[in-house]
């Protein structure tokens, strides 16, 4: 065999038998969304992602759920959380309440 047909081979060998990579997460200081006091549609939704899709859900995450919605789905979260305001139903910010509207559809 020549030098020069060796050389490949010696490359795929020593390629195939390097150290393998490992995957490492990524450290973050990602704080879990805590819903703002304000009444309004993203309120609303915030409350409703915690409460029916994810519980430890970060900040950052929830900032890309909510920017991945449609502007319309946006709008009846924001329809929604005036109708809620209007009746009396979401007059505060307490657990109670809290629990009544985190409980309703997920859009």
């Amino acid at each position: 065999m020549s030098n020069t047909n060796i050389l490949p081979m010696l490359q795929a060998s020593v390629s195939d038998t390097a150290a393998p990579t490992r995957s490492v997460a990524p450290t973050t200081n990602a704080k879990r969304t805590r819903p703002g006091p304000n009444k309004n549609g993203r309120t609303l939704c915030a409350h409703r992602w915690l409460n029916g899709v994810t519980k430890d859900g970060t900040t950052a995450d929830f900032k890309i759920y909510w920017t991945a919605l449609a502007k319309d789905t946006k709008q009846k979260y924001d329809l929604e959380a005036a109708q809620l305001v209007a009746s009396g139903v979401w007059n505060a910010n307490m657990a109670d309440i809290i629990l009544k509207i985190s409980n309703g559809i997920v859009y």
